[in-house]
């Protein structure tokens, strides 16, 4: 999912961002479908923490 995400984002940042930025639009293309793929990434890793402790949540061993 993250992949894909990347991927739309590295695409729009590289139709967008030059006719912006002109050159370091293109450059920042890259690093800035990083920055979406890991928000994407954090917010996810949040959601199922919190799933993950309702699930076991007053459980112990």
């Amino acid at each position: 999912m993250a992949g894909v995400f990347e991927l739309v984002a590295r695409s729009a940042a590289a139709f967008i961002l030059p006719g912006l930025m002109g050159y370091a639009g293109i450059c920042l293309a890259g690093p800035a479908a990083w920055v979406a793929a890991s928000v994407l990434l954090f917010v996810s890793y949040h959601i199922i923490i919190k799933q993950v402790e309702k699930q076991y949540a007053g459980k112990t061993r």
